[in-house]
C-alpha cells in the first residue's frame, strides 16, 4: 500500500512537472509570434 502511494505520487509530480513544462512551450510560442508579427 504503501509502495502503491509513492509511485502514485510520483506519477502526479510527473505530471505537474509535464503540465508546466507545456503551458511554458505554449507560452514561449505565443510570445514568439506576437513579436515576429509586430515585427512584419
Amino acid at each position: 500500500m504503501i509502495d502503491e502511494k509513492k509511485s502514485g505520487r510520483e506519477d502526479l509530480h510527473r505530471l505537474s512537472l509535464l503540465d508546466a513544462t507545456l503551458k511554458r512551450r505554449i507560452r514561449h510560442k505565443a510570445d514568439y509570434f506576437l513579436i515576429s508579427y509586430s515585427g512584419v
